[in-house]
């Protein structure tokens, strides 16, 4: 919403954003719930027959924010009936406070609409048309969502890659391989290289750094990146907090294509990661909380090495379990963020998290 300034005027219900999210709910006229189409990147992925009630147990200040009745209308143009409707609902949203003085919140729930009401109109002209209304509006519909499927909701794409599946597949992509490869053989080298990489055409553009650091200047959308530490320089041997604070720097500038298919990737003298997006509302919020300001950033850059330290000193550990135990600390369960490491083939990449102070394998399905 925000990247829209907040408005939804220019979404359909035949027709919504590529970076659309969230629920549609289908009701007869009488109000009662058919049943929702879940929205992904502004496609259907799955059909749900109903909602059941979730009760909060938040202890948190919490403040529900309105619409006026009936300001909110979109365009509807079904695929294979030339009239147009004109629909409108209200919506409320409950956001959570630290306390009652707090400005800004924490935490919000996905909006939610009701009061739905479709009122048949006129069609507008065709761009360039005659302007007698035949035809209706120029843009063309996914026929997934138009109005003539409202009671089937039977056209439902297959969902998208989960951080597992995605994992699995990078195992069978040879060019991911190839170039995973020149990062793991750059350790031993004199400076930082990466890579950036979109798997709609499996395109890989070369970005070489310095001795200590790289930029990767993303600045347009992209599928991914990996890079490696140099050994032997004082870096750290798995991600460090740069990494993940450039992981939300490329989401809060659009640069993500598909949130179900991004992936980063790190290779140090002592292992190989990845990092997968596992819930994106988490990771946004893990993201403002620690990455939004330059305190932020190095309160939790302290808050790394501090764990590091605890890991070696006290605990026991070497550096390699010592830097994983303390990267899966700092995320904790929270972040919305998947950790993966791989053998030194490529053969395998086993998700990772953490059970008190142990690194433990977890399932992967």
């Amino acid at each position: 919403m925000a990247r829209h300034k907040n408005s939804i005027d220019h979404n359909r219900i035949d027709k919504l954003d590529k970076d659309f999210d969230g629920y549609l709910h289908y009701k007869d006229w009488d109000g009662k719930l058919l049943f929702l189409l879940r929205i992904e990147n502004g496609q259907p992925v799955k059909r749900y027959s109903g909602l059941k009630s979730v009760a909060s147990n938040s202890n948190a200040t919490v403040a529900t924010a309105n619409s006026s009745a009936g300001n909110k209308k979109v365009m509807v143009r079904p695929v294979e009936d030339p009239h147009c409707y004109i629909i409108s609902w209200d919506w409320y949203q409950d956001c959570y406070y630290e306390t009652e003085e707090s400005t800004e919140p924490y935490y919000c729930d996905a909006a939610v609409v009701y009061n739905v009401e479709t009122v048949e109109i006129p069609c507008p002209p065709n761009d360039g048309g005659d302007g007698d209304g035949g035809g209706g509006p120029s843009v063309d519909p996914d026929e997934c969502l138009g109005v003539l499927v409202f009671a089937t909701g039977q056209c439902i794409l297959d969902p998208p890659e989960t951080p597992c599946t995605l994992a699995k597949n990078l195992l069978t992509n040879g060019d991911f391989k190839t170039n995973f490869n020149n990062i793991i053989s750059n350790v031993a080298g004199s400076v930082e290289k990466g890579y950036t990489f979109k798997f709609s055409n499996n395109t890989f553009t070369e970005k070489t750094g310095t001795a200590n650091a790289i930029d990767l200047n993303i600045t347009s959308p992209v599928d991914g990146w990996f890079h490696n530490h140099r050994q032997n320089a004082g870096h750290y041997a798995t991600f460090d907090m740069d990494d993940v604070g450039f992981i939300y720097q490329t989401y809060i500038d659009s640069n993500i294509i598909n949130i179900s298919n991004f992936v980063t990737g790190v290779a140090t003298q002592y292992g190989t990661y990845l990092l997968k997006i596992d819930n994106i509302n988490a990771f946004k919020a893990f993201g403002a909380t620690n990455f939004s300001t330059g305190i932020k950033i190095e309160a939790i850059r302290s808050k790394f090495d501090d764990e590091i330290g605890i890991g070696i000193f006290s605990l026991g550990l070497d550096q390699k379990k010592a830097t994983e135990l303390a990267l899966l600390k700092v995320l904790g369960s929270t972040s919305g963020l998947m950790l993966f490491e791989g053998n030194s083939n490529q053969t395998k990449w086993q998700a990772r998290k953490k059970v008190l102070d142990e690194i433990v394998n977890t399932s992967c399905n």
